[in-house]
């Protein structure tokens, strides 16, 4: 059984690229498709490009035609959408994004915006994600650099990235690493 994150994220942009994020249905597999392989291999393929065990489970799309916004609540298993979000934002220069990541008893875990592939700001809560957890990330987002993070953390006073309090991200229109390196 999988744990549940609930997600909130609003997409802004264009009409045409909202309408066309829209006639997607918002699965991942027509937005970021994963490659045809073995079940084993493809869970771990989708936590590494996703930041889930597989495509979303979608409870609402919000969208009225014309309309440069969208919003999508889904649930996703065992994490957040973390890449799959960063991707779309990077393959689409005028998008940006807004997530609300929440644990299924409605604790929030971030709220994080994203724009050219890069986090943009917004609060992270380092107590959902553990050290491998990141690294696996990391390894299919080069933008992310998790030991970079990890370090970070560790010095915030979480020997294990974890914890209760946000981390606010700083706004930034660089790579995870140049932030990093500002602190």
């Amino acid at each position: 059984m999988p744990d549940w994150i609930d997600n909130t994220i609003t997409l802004t942009g264009t009409a045409a690229e909202i309408r066309a994020l829209f006639d997607t249905d918002f699965d991942f597999e027509k937005l970021f498709p994963s490659p045809e392989t073995d079940d084993n291999k493809i869970v771990e393929w989708c936590y590494n490009h996703w930041g889930t065990k597989w495509a979303a489970d979608i409870d609402e799309i919000v969208y009225e035609p014309g309309a440069t916004t969208m919003k999508v609540s889904c649930r996703t298993a065992n994490g957040a959408p973390f890449g799959i979000l960063a991707y779309l934002t990077r393959n689409s220069p005028t998008l940006r994004i807004t997530h609300i990541c929440e644990q299924g008893c409605g604790a929030v875990l971030s709220h994080i915006s994203y724009a050219d592939g890069v986090l943009d700001g917004g609060e992270f809560f380092p107590g959902m994600y553990s050290a491998g957890a990141l690294r696996t990330f990391a390894a299919a987002n080069s933008w992310f650099h998790a030991e970079n993070f990890i370090t970070m953390m560790r010095e915030f006073g979480y020997p294990d990235v974890e914890g209760d309090d946000p981390v606010t991200l700083r706004p930034m229109r660089a790579t995870y690493e140049e932030y990093v390196a500002s602190m």
